[in-house]
């Protein structure tokens, strides 16, 4: 039997199998996971995740997005975004702002009855998580009772706490090279009649101040009209820019006590016109609005962003900050106010110098001075 077999393994010897070439690896560009447990690297002000909540990042970007469950806050359902930050070097994840959600017919929003990744960014997808569930009250906010301080009336008879059978689904995407998350919130009718759908996204502003290119700056009205919001905080800041097919100039919002409501694509006075006013999604049907929630380093960065998602011409105004006769000033605003001196002018842009008093702006054209200065 030995010398039978002998022909046989020569001739396999000569002919080898041929092997398939393996497959190069795949190119993460991102990354997407629900989280098991605490991790210290991601504690900061106000940042710390927990089992059930899920990362998601970029190259650029990061945050997380709370788990399912009912909290104490302004948006009290989970399934938002709670937590953001640049890449850091060290791998940190320092968290200032507090949460931003999708509110729905001045009263709802989704109740995120499970969080999921949709994909994990590992082979060339960008990194994606989804939040599912269906339309409940956002009860920790009353947004009739501003309305009827401005307009009282405005919504008599309009019953804001329907139990609007909408399915609620919102899809966060870190797409690569991005210093933004989109935010693609999709509400579906499962009833038999046409469903009233006004949306805004809904802010807690945490431990930033809010800002927005006009004659309020940095002291926002209780109500007004602007195109995106921007959020400074130490060392990171944020923005809010409601994705349209065409600018809207004068979205209405509303600030009350640290939050704040920027509707996606009506002004003001659509808001006070509601249901009329809404658009309505037929038995079956859905409609999906998009957010741009744009991360930076700085106020300037943000803006800069958003500029670019604009398409508006960014003048890029930059300088350092120095003592008369000395050296540079490290930790101070400054500040850009259209017009000349002899202006009112409205606040434009704002950054803060870094340890060699450096400072960057991005402005539209026109004229514009320059404010600097310092706590005490």
């Amino acid at each position: 039997m030995r010398h039978a077999a002998l022909p046989l393994l020569l001739l396999l010897a000569a002919c080898p199998e041929e092997l398939p070439e393996p497959e190069p690896d795949c190119l993460a560009v991102g990354s997407a996971r629900l989280l098991d447990g605490w991790d210290p690297a991601h504690v900061g002000p106000l940042s710390n995740p927990q089992a059930g909540d899920a990362y998601l990042s970029n190259d650029r970007v990061q945050v997380v997005v709370q788990g399912p469950g009912r909290d104490l806050a302004v948006n009290p359902w989970g399934g938002n975004i709670i937590d953001a930050d640049v890449i850091r070097e060290d791998g940190s994840l320092r968290d200032v702002f507090g949460e931003v959600a999708p509110f729905i017919n001045l009263a709802g929003t989704g109740s995120a009855d499970r969080v999921v990744v949709v994909n994990d960014g590992s082979c060339g997808e960008p990194a994606q998580v989804r939040s599912e569930g269906t339309y409940v009250l956002s009860d920790y906010v009353n947004l009739t009772t501003g309305v009827n301080i401005v307009l009282p009336g405005a919504l008599d008879g309009v019953d804001v706490d329907a139990p609007h059978p909408l399915d609620v689904a919102t899809t966060f995407t870190a797409e690569p090279g991005a210093s933004w998350i989109r935010v693609a919130t999709t509400a579906t009718n499962r009833g038999d009649v046409p469903v009233p759908f006004l949306l805004a996204w809904l802010a807690e502003g945490g431990l930033t101040r809010a800002f927005l290119p006009a004659e309020e700056g940095w002291d926002l009205s209780s109500f007004g009209g602007a195109e995106y919001l921007v959020f400074a905080g130490d060392g990171v800041a944020y923005g809010l820019l409601p994705l349209s097919e065409e600018r809207v100039p004068a979205r209405g919002y509303v600030s009350f006590v640290g939050a704040y409501a920027l509707a996606q694509d009506r002004t003001a006075l659509d808001i006070f016109g509601y249901p009329e006013s809404a658009d309505l999604i037929a038995p079956g049907g859905s409609r999906t609005a998009e957010l741009a929630f744009v991360i930076g380093a700085t106020h300037a960065d943000v803006v800069e962003t958003i500029q670019g998602l604009l398409d508006v011409p960014c003048a890029a105004v930059s300088g350092t900050l120095l003592e008369e006769g000395g050296g540079p000033i490290a930790g101070a605003f400054v500040s850009a106010m259209a017009g000349t001196a002899s202006d009112e002018g409205v606040d434009l842009a704002r950054d803060s110098t870094d340890a060699e008093g450096r400072w960057f702006l991005c402005l539209p054209p026109g004229p514009a001075r320059l404010i600097a200065g310092q706590e005490g």
